[in-house]
């Protein structure tokens, strides 16, 4: 995204429109949270593509480049998912978000889906509307544990936080987002 649009009448380099690194970072986080929220995978590949647009201007930038490096980071290994399925109000629903998001490691994203509030989100997501809540652990939209409730959800993302770290090798190419 560009700070404004091309106005080649302006004089100088004021009508050269700039890419601003950290909004288009903030941006791409943005994108790859709705992305995780509405399950729609198409906005977080928008996101890779803002960052890839931007990774030549960001050399130059030191410490000043920092939250771009966080939206890359995020890129490459996302934050696992934590859809919890119930309604808001009920205590294993409250339960199940405390038990997540008292965990440090590994990074999450924590989702609450009421299936009575937001029956499109529930059909969206692939999940079905059950008298108990349920919590399911995915990882870029595949999910592969769920837990009924806290303490079982608490020991999922304690193995999978002691567990070796899935992604690219950041240190080999920070940039390759393709």
């Amino acid at each position: 995204y560009l700070d404004s649009p091309p106005a080649p009448d302006d004089p100088g380099r004021v009508g050269e429109p700039a890419i601003l690194v950290d909004e288009n970072a903030v941006m791409a986080r943005a994108l790859m949270a709705y992305a995780a929220y509405s399950g729609e995978q198409r906005w977080a590949a928008r996101a890779r593509a803002i960052l890839g647009r931007t990774a030549s201007k960001y050399r130059g930038l030191g410490t000043f480049a920092a939250g771009y490096a966080a939206a890359v980071l995020e890129a490459q290994s996302p934050p696992l998912e934590v859809n919890i399925v119930g309604r808001r109000g009920m205590p294993a629903v409250r339960a199940m978000r405390a038990a997540a998001a008292g965990v440090a490691k590994p990074a999450l994203r924590i989702n609450t889906i009421d299936p009575v509030a937001e029956p499109q989100r529930l059909r969206m997501a692939g999940y079905t509307d059950e008298p108990s809540a349920a919590a399911y652990v995915c990882r870029e939209g595949e999910c592969f544990a769920r837990a009924v409730d806290a303490e079982t959800l608490r020991a999922v993302l304690r193995d999978v936080g002691a567990a070796p770290e899935r992604g690219r090798d950041l240190a080999a190419d920070p940039l390759s987002l393709m």
